[in-house]
């Protein structure tokens, strides 16, 4: 199977639509496993962490980068194809294998780059990194607080922590694929399980989600843990492509963003719907950075 120019085998591929298979039926969506095969080899979100990485580090060829919570290692295999040593460490054995496999077949270095255990006790050096990611995890994470404390610890004096979470103030859950009215995720997951079920979802999995995770909150365990230069990027796509329809590769969609954009009133509403957003603060996801200042 090839998606943008690399070819996957056979074999690799049943292995993730079988790893996605056990999490769909958990959730009680079947059509999740497909998806995700074809969202986990085009690397969409992978490419957008290196797109905002390599935008605000210019020396990224020279990073020493952990991506904590590794999951079936897109972000880890798309640095590595650009020449940064980035490392993964991942709890689920399953995951690892996979992992394993798939930057083997891209002759990406499959041995000493991935490790098993959690981020509340990472098995690394202190001052190890120059950059820590960790994309969509901190909503399965028991301890968050010394989840962060570690990613700390583990940092270089100036590194920089990269953190893409789900923001449960917004309208959406991705797990279950469900679209919500903003704010009621957060207030009570006793009605999003009910309404989860009106979607044939089995509400059980959400007892593995955090429905606490939102900017105030994070900015604030960022703060607690010592972080600073704390920055929420998370509207700046949205305005970029606005602003630049340009640099999509999706020729429909640019169209049509350049054709709002040359209507005033439209662009006048997008432009105060996008403020209304990042005020309300009900985006998705959120997209944090922080450093860890030289000590």
């Amino acid at each position: 199977m090839k998606f943008n120019e690399i070819e996957y085998s056979g074999k690799l591929c049943s292995k993730i639509k079988k790893y996605y298979a056990s999490y769909a039926d958990e959730i009680g969506y079947q059509e999740f496993s497909d998806q995700y095969l074809k969202a986990q080899l085009e690397n969409k979100l992978a490419k957008y962490v290196f797109e905002e990485v390599t935008s605000f580090s210019s020396q990224t060829n020279k990073m020493k980068i952990l991506d904590i919570g590794s999951g079936l290692g897109g972000t880890v295999a798309e640095f590595r194809r650009n020449g940064i040593d980035c490392f993964g460490v991942e709890p689920n054995r399953i995951a690892i294998k996979i992992t394993k496999d798939r930057l083997f077949e891209e002759k990406l270095g499959d041995q000493g780059v991935l490790c098993q255990g959690v981020g509340e006790s990472l098995p690394f050096h202190s001052k190890s990194f120059d950059l820590v990611c960790s994309i969509t995890v901190i909503e399965h994470v028991k301890n968050l607080e010394e989840y962060l404390r570690e990613a700390y610890r583990v940092l270089k004096p100036d590194g920089e922590i990269f953190i893409i979470a789900p923001n449960y103030f917004s309208f959406w859950e991705g797990h279950y694929r469900l679209y919500t009215p903003p704010y009621i995720m957060y207030l009570s997951k006793g009605f999003f399980k009910l309404y989860s079920k009106l979607f044939a979802r089995n509400p059980k999995y959400t007892n593995r989600l955090n429905f606490k995770i939102n900017p105030v909150y994070l900015k604030k365990l960022f703060r607690e843990t010592d972080f600073k230069n704390i920055k929420d990027i998370s509207l700046n796509r949205m305005k970029k492509l606005f602003n630049y329809p340009e640099e999509l590769v999706d020729n429909t969609m640019r169209e049509k963003i350049e054709k709002m954009r040359s209507n005033l009133f439209l662009r006048f509403i997008i432009k105060t719907v996008i403020n209304i957003i990042g005020v309300t603060k009900v985006y998705h996801p959120i997209v944090l950075i922080a450093q860890k200042l030289e000590e």
